[in-house]
C-alpha cells in the first residue's frame, strides 16, 4: 500500500543534482498524493539513507540493476516499476 489511513511509509527521492523539472515533478507528486489520500510524503535526496519504500523521481543513485533506456522516454515519459533492491 502506498497510503493507508492517511499515512505512508514511502518517501520521494530526488537526485542530489535534480533538475528544476525533476524537482517540480517531485513536489507535484507530493501535492497530489496528499490531495488524494491525506498523506504528505517527504521529499529527500539520494544523499539520504536508503528507505525501505521509495518513489524515485529523475536521475538518482538508486537505480541499481533496474535501469532503462531514458532516451526512449523522451521529455515527458515515465516508467513505473516495483522493485526490491538490497544495498
Amino acid at each position: 500500500m502506498l497510503v493507508e489511513n492517511g499515512s505512508s511509509e514511502y518517501v520521494i527521492v530526488l537526485g542530489s543534482n535534480a533538475t528544476a523539472t525533476e524537482q517540480k515533478a517531485a513536489t507535484e507528486l507530493q501535492k497530489y498524493i496528499k490531495a488524494i489520500s491525506g498523506a504528505k510524503l517527504s521529499v529527500v535526496t539520494d544523499n539520504s539513507a536508503v528507505a525501505d519504500k521509495e518513489i524515485i523521481v529523475g536521475h538518482t543513485t538508486r537505480e541499481g540493476n533496474h535501469s532503462f533506456n531514458r532516451e526512449e522516454l523522451g521529455e515527458e515519459g515515465f516508467v513505473v516499476k516495483r522493485a526490491r533492491i538490497f544495498f
